[in-house]
């Protein structure tokens, strides 16, 4: 039996290792931490179910339904809360209804006249004729304008990246956009044709945005249940040489182990690929994946009484554009969301600070954080009493950032790849950062593994 070695065990690397089971390939995971799942993790306290890392996963096509159904979690998916629909932008200090129809675009207090008159000609803007790498700051101003760059697109690179309009890239950040522009030429008629075309192409299935009974960490821990073999967890690794096979040693306990595998996958961040102890010619390929950028981000999450804040939640959340000049990048209304995420008469709001934005304040003291949070929070929700639930995660090493110039990284991953045919790098770097592309991901590294293994 073929056999492969997958290093981290986050979202990725665990659905490789699955599909590579089904594929009747034997699997090792090794992972250097003692719980598995990466920055997927959740933590339920007195009723409150915190997450660490994504807060949501979006099942966007068909493949991703069915790995759910075939995992046997789709009994444990809960699905966003019919009645939130709205979104909020904040503009002069108060949280606005993002628009969702051309009606209420043209009610908006969002935006001024002349901007939602530029919308309606944005399907007459010549698409760009050389398709080359365009920031995202500079596609919003060529095709919606100045001031939809400053309350939608930038706060929504804040919600998604933690990131900077005027570095991200549109065609690798937010391939919807620019592909939108490349086959129809606008983005709001691309937007029409497009949900059109999929009604026809997939009339059963609808798309959704969902969690689970007990949080995110139950992906990582069903998928883990389902393997094989148990991930390898606390354990570092000392020697990775390759031979006829990669022959990997590490430690685990104070105990040494030693294998052969026909191949190895990489999960790692970027930024530790040149910790791992490969030989020189193999290190110093990896170290040039070591700049892709990351931003820092704290996650600040805070249970209340329901009667304790005066705005009504009734939306996924708030969205700060840098414009308004606020501490925070964000707040989920956690509770409105999924309401069984908070005990009766409690709501659960997660906010986050720091990205590209304010980066110094991810290592500022908790209290400043707690402080500055809270303030920001009163003047958006209005706050009448302390937390009764308060939690914080801490990632100096959040988000990846698919910057100008990430096609070059992208390229190196090829080149190493092909001078090593039997190394496969992956992760959340390499194809999106959504929870979604990164299952999707790992399922198609394992297709990819054991058709190559396999000839």
């Amino acid at each position: 039996m073929k056999s492969v070695a997958i290093i981290g065990s986050g979202i990725t690397g665990l659905a490789t290792a699955y599909r590579l089971n089904k594929l009747g390939v034997r699997v090792t995971v090794l992972e250097k931490k003692n719980t598995i799942g990466g920055v997927i993790q959740t933590t339920i306290e007195n009723g409150f179910v915190a997450e660490s890392g994504p807060n949501t996963m979006r099942v966007l096509n068909e493949k991703l339904d069915r790995f759910l159904e075939e995992i046997n979690l789709n009994n444990e998916i809960i699905i966003t809360n019919p009645e939130i629909k709205r979104r909020f932008v904040v503009k002069k200090g108060k949280p606005i209804p993002l628009p969702q129809s051309l009606f209420s675009l043209i009610t908006s207090p969002l935006f001024s006249s002349q901007t939602k008159f530029r919308l309606l000609q944005e399907p007459f803007i010549k698409k760009k004729e050389i398709n080359d790498d365009e920031c995202l700051a500079d596609f919003t101003r060529r095709r919606l304008g100045e001031e939809v760059l400053d309350y939608a697109v930038n706060p929504l690179a804040s919600g998604v990246f933690a990131g900077d309009p005027e570095k991200l890239s549109t065609k690798y950040a937010f391939p919807l956009f620019y592909n939108l522009e490349n086959e129809y030429g606008s983005l709001i008629m691309g937007g029409i044709k497009s949900r059109r075309k999929r009604k026809l192409t997939h009339p059963l299935f609808k798309k959704r945005i969902i969690s689970f009974k007990k949080g995110m960490g139950s992906l990582g821990e069903t998928i883990a249940l389902r393997l094989n073999n148990p991930v390898q967890t606390g354990i570092e690794i000392t020697s990775i040489v390759k031979k006829d096979k990669w022959n990997i040693i590490w430690k685990k306990n104070g105990e040494l182990k030693e294998e052969n595998f026909d191949a190895l996958v990489t999960t790692t961040p970027a930024h530790s690929l040149p910790l791992l102890p490969f030989d020189k010619k193999i290190s110093l390929s990896l170290k040039q994946l070591a700049p892709i950028p990351y931003t820092p981000v704290s996650i600040l999450i805070y249970g209340f009484k329901r009667d304790h804040i005066q705005h009504p939640l009734d939306g996924y959340g708030i969205l700060v554009p840098e414009k308004e000049n606020m501490n925070i990048l964000g707040t989920l209304f956690t509770s409105s969301v999924f309401p069984s995420h908070s005990p009766e008469g409690h709501v659960l709001l997660t906010t986050f600070i720091g990205g590209a934005r304010q980066s110094d304040l991810v290592t500022s003291p908790l209290d400043h954080q707690n402080l500055l949070v809270i303030n920001d929070l009163n003047q958006l929700l209005g706050i009448k009493g302390d937390p009764v639930y308060f939690k914080q995660f801490h990632w100096l090493n959040a988000i990846p950032q698919f910057n100008i110039g990430h096609n070059r990284y992208l390229e190196m991953i090829k080149k190493i790849e092909s001078d090593n045919p039997t190394l496969y790098i992956s992760g959340n770097y390499c194809t999106g950062v959504a929870v979604g592309k990164c299952l999707l991901a790992g399922l198609s590294t394992a297709e990819k593994i054991k058709q190559n293994i396999s000839s």
